[in-house]
């Protein structure tokens, strides 16, 4: 079965018991630079899951890899992960998401741009361009 994400949320509060939503995956939104970084990450994942050069076993992870533009798991859980953050959470996953707190928009400003060290919004695709290729 080809893995596939339908809807994406965004969440105001961290009051979730993630472990009882295994089938969706949290986000940081402070850290995502809008849908444009969200929506090329999860197509690399896509991708890599479908030619089998993905790196990590679930496309959950995978697409936190190419989020984040770390080959190790573990870090891209640290920079992508919700642990000890309070801030909007945005909600990937396969289904409907039981949760009535929703946003618009993924904000881009400058304090995701500064994080990463980009100058405008299109340079993380060039970042994540460049992991691809080099996990090709």
């Amino acid at each position: 079965m080809e893995p596939r994400i339908v809807q994406t949320y965004i969440i105001a509060e961290n009051e979730i018991d993630v472990s009882k939503f295994q089938q969706f995956l949290f986000l940081r939104e402070d850290r995502i630079v809008g849908y444009v970084h969200l929506d090329a990450a999860m197509k690399y994942a896509l991708i890599a899951f479908m030619r089998k050069r993905n790196i990590s076993d679930s496309i959950w992870k995978e697409i936190m890899l190419y989020l984040s533009t770390q080959r190790q798991v573990s870090k891209a859980i640290e920079i992508m992960g919700i642990k000890n953050y309070t801030g909007k959470i945005v909600v990937l996953g396969e289904s409907e998401f039981p949760w009535e707190k929703r946003f618009k928009s993924i904000d881009i400003n400058d304090d995701k741009l500064k994080f990463w060290g980009i100058n405008n919004p299109l340079e993380i695709l060039t970042k994540m361009a460049q992991f691809s290729i080099e996990n090709a």
